[in-house]
């Protein structure tokens, strides 16, 4: 009965790839770029954390974080999904990390000013990943867990692995 699980217990670490203000006692010298618009270095292939492995996630909690364009004539964000077993991952190409999906939603306009906000939102039986512009246009992709991680449910303490 999917509806006895309250909270769930995260085998992987999922998040996002994106750019960050690079910082040299984090990233690795390789993932380091200038900007010319912004005129500042970020590290590409950072990998932003929604959730971590190991943690409890209540059914039905959201994670939401903005994200702003990169370029100025920017017609698009394409968000990468990522997930691992390790709690602290730095870069999307780490071992261990692996892309679950990707979504796309227009930036319509122009300038530095434009955000998407990406959501996950972790349910009984998937995680939803849903991006929205400032249109309010949203798309969406739905992380399935495996029957495998459903067997691991343990209702008694209302704790599910996935």
């Amino acid at each position: 009965n999917p509806k006895a699980v309250a909270a769930r217990m995260t085998r992987r670490t999922y998040g996002i790839g994106c750019r960050t203000q690079f910082d040299a006692s984090v990233h690795s010298p390789d993932k380091r770029q200038y900007d010319e618009e912004k005129q500042e270095y970020f590290a590409n292939n950072f990998f932003d954390v929604y959730v971590k492995a190991k943690d409890s996630v209540e059914c039905d909690q959201e994670v939401t974080k903005s994200f702003d364009v990169v370029r100025s004539d920017q017609s698009s964000v394409t968000v990468p999904i990522y997930s691992c077993f390790h709690r602290d991952p730095i870069h999307t190409d780490d071992d261990g990390v692996r892309q679950e999906s990707t979504l796309t939603v227009a930036t319509p306009g122009s300038g530095l000013d434009r955000s998407v906000k990406v959501a996950m939102h972790f349910g009984r039986a998937q995680i939803t990943v849903t991006a929205t512009n400032e249109d309010g246009k949203t798309v969406e992709t739905k992380l399935d867990f495996s029957a495998a991680d459903a067997a691991r449910r343990d209702l008694r303490s209302g704790l599910v692995a996935f």
